[in-house]
């Protein structure tokens, strides 16, 4: 991988790769992945709804500003409390290569925390995640995986290769019946739809809209997270903050005709 082409989340070159990623059924199909979903059955004692929402990260070698911050997956991906996030990197993942890891006891903290602007997937960051225990990490294997609650605080380590593209799967699952949110059962890519990501699968398949024959309420998708971040980011960037400077020209790059790009500009 060369360092010099490094791209993320949110950038139109790493858009142009990862959709054609997103399309892949292989890629949905690991969520599904009988060996993970009965683990995950156990875990939460009941039958098992993946997310539709299934999430591959392409992570580029010494583009450290942009490491995936400390944070609790709810505010991602909200839907209920009880959401277990299942983390997989593809091939094994030593230290220098960027593994996830979680502040060990922060789960008992029982509640959402605050979160603020950060780069990184996601842009939010616990702002003193020491203060709910120890980060632990560990090298990962080829066929290691790490099963974690939504309440979690967890980040990944940098990637300190030379030249080696970190590649992991993010996967979400709960128990049949409870709440999702409206907002995991679209593509992780917001310009896809779920015919474009299906054009190219055979037909029938057993996963096309595989959630429309499973029962739950949809719930609104509460922005209230992302709007603090927004106003941070716009304040911090108001004080000549780089990192916010740089998160607002991305917007103003990729997206037109919002608010919110209108105020980034």
């Amino acid at each position: 991988m060369d360092p010099a082409k490094a791209c993320t989340e949110g950038e139109q070159a790493y858009t142009d790769v990862y959709s054609h990623v997103q399309k892949l059924r292989s890629m949905h199909a690991s969520g599904h992945w009988p060996e993970v979903v009965d683990i995950v059955g156990d875990i939460i004692d009941g039958p098992v709804m993946p997310h539709p929402m299934k999430i591959t990260r392409l992570w580029f070698p010494q583009y450290t500003i942009h490491t995936t911050p400390f944070h609790q997956d709810f505010v991602q991906f909200q839907s209920n409390l009880e959401v277990v996030t299942v983390w997989t990197p593809l091939g094994d993942c030593p230290l220098e290569l960027g593994p996830l890891a979680v502040v060990e006891g922060s789960h008992r903290a029982g509640e959402v925390i605050d979160h603020h602007f950060s780069l990184g997937a996601g842009g939010k960051k616990v702002e003193r995640p020491e203060e709910y225990g120890t980060p632990r990490c560990s090298d990962f294997e080829v066929g290691d995986t790490l099963i974690f609650g939504c309440l979690m605080v967890h980040g990944v380590l940098p990637n300190l290769t030379v030249d080696r593209l970190r590649v992991s799967l993010d996967n979400r699952y709960q128990r049949q019946g409870l709440p999702v949110s409206e907002h995991v059962l679209n593509p992780h890519v917001s310009d896809l739809s779920w015919e474009m990501v299906y054009e190219d699968w055979p037909d029938p398949d057993e996963l096309k809209y595989y959630w429309n024959r499973i029962g739950f309420d949809v719930v609104k998708h509460d922005t209230r997270f992302d709007e603090r971040a927004f106003e941070e980011v716009l304040q911090l960037a108001s004080e000549d903050d780089e990192h916010a400077i740089l998160s607002l020209k991305r917007l103003v790059a990729n997206r037109s005709g919002t608010e919110a790009v209108e105020r980034a500009r």
